[in-house]
């Protein structure tokens, strides 16, 4: 169960990204961003860490963004509540989606 949530986290936090960069006009570092959850088919505990470190790196594009957002809506005297909230809860979802699958990636082999 908790494999199947920390997959499914994994996948919607690259989409995310990828959607993030496609957005920015990266059409093909959001492609790739894209397809890396498709690595965990593999089913090997290297590919499952790499991708939770690379969500970590993910995350701190999040929070770059909701700086960058933030001062954009101070300037411009725009409320900012829906937009903190919506990052807010994307910066969360990655964080947990990364914190969940290295806890997977590092469990030893042997259960007992």
């Amino acid at each position: 169960m908790i494999r199947a949530l920390a997959s499914f986290l994994l996948a919607i936090s690259y989409i995310f990204l990828a959607a993030h960069f496609l957005r920015a006009g990266q059409t093909i570092f959001a492609g790739l961003l894209a397809c890396l959850p498709l690595g965990l088919f593999f089913k090997k505990r290297q590919i499952r860490l790499v991708l939770s470190l690379g969500l970590y790196l993910g995350s701190l594009e999040w929070v770059k963004t909701y700086l960058w957002l933030k001062k954009f809506y101070q300037l411009h005297h725009m409320p900012f509540d829906k937009a903190q909230l919506i990052l807010g809860v994307v910066i969360f979802v990655t964080l947990m989606a990364a914190n969940l699958n290295l806890s997977i990636s590092i469990k030893p082999l042997n259960k007992g």
